[in-house]
């Protein structure tokens, strides 16, 4: 277990780490407070930060959690192969970027009403259900596992969403072919989301009690 001493300024919701050949390479933590994700050394010196304030893709409101996603289920990778998935649970939104920063997919249902959509040229969108309050991410290979506060888990299978590489080869083929498998696990049930992000099947509820 690798264990990191950080100063009482960072008091992060969420902490990922990136461990390379000597130890660990990169800390990321989540400043809910301030909107962003900075990252730090194994001593805790700050590298740089990412996100800020905002709807646009690459920034947030209330980033709650992050966790590593490794490249093609690799127990061994490199630096800048890694991706990191960060809850952006004011958004309702998942977003992936690289170990520098760079985002590099959104996971999100439809625009909200009222919510100004902004282009895309090259990021893929991988459409998603619902979130209706995010709260912690974990990695169990090959789904990324979004769990929000009303507890349902959302599993969205990553390795067919995205390339071998972890990116979309391009946004057309990224958009047509998302979401291959996600499920909703439902306390009295399970849904699944196809395509599109379609329900192909509700939660099923026990009967009520006569």
């Amino acid at each position: 277990m690798v264990t990191i001493a950080l100063p009482e300024r960072f008091r992060p919701s969420g902490v990922a780490m990136l461990l390379g050949p000597s130890g660990v390479g990169r800390v990321f933590l989540c400043d809910r407070r301030n909107h962003f994700v900075d990252v730090v050394d194994e001593r805790a010196r700050p590298l740089f930060s990412f996100g800020g304030r905002g709807h646009r893709p690459g920034q947030f409101i209330d980033p709650c959690d992050i966790v590593v996603v490794p490249p093609n289920d690799q127990a061994l990778f490199t630096l800048d192969q890694a991706l990191v998935a960060v809850a952006d649970r004011g958004n309702g939104r998942v977003q992936v970027f690289d170990a520098s920063g760079t985002l590099v997919a959104l996971l999100a249902p439809s625009v909200p009403p009222g919510r100004k959509s902004y282009a895309l040229p090259i990021l893929p969108v991988i459409r998603t259900p619902t979130f209706t309050r995010l709260s912690r991410l974990s990695w169990a290979a090959p789904y990324l596992v979004v769990a929000d506060s009303h507890r349902d888990l959302i599993r969205i299978d990553l390795g067919q969403a995205l390339s071998p590489a972890g990116r979309a080869t391009t946004a057309r083929s990224a958009i047509r072919g998302v979401l291959r498998r996600a499920l909703a696990d439902h306390p009295f049930g399970t849904h699944e989301a196809r395509r599109g992000g379609r329900s192909a099947s509700g939660p099923t509820r026990p009967p009520s009690a006569s």
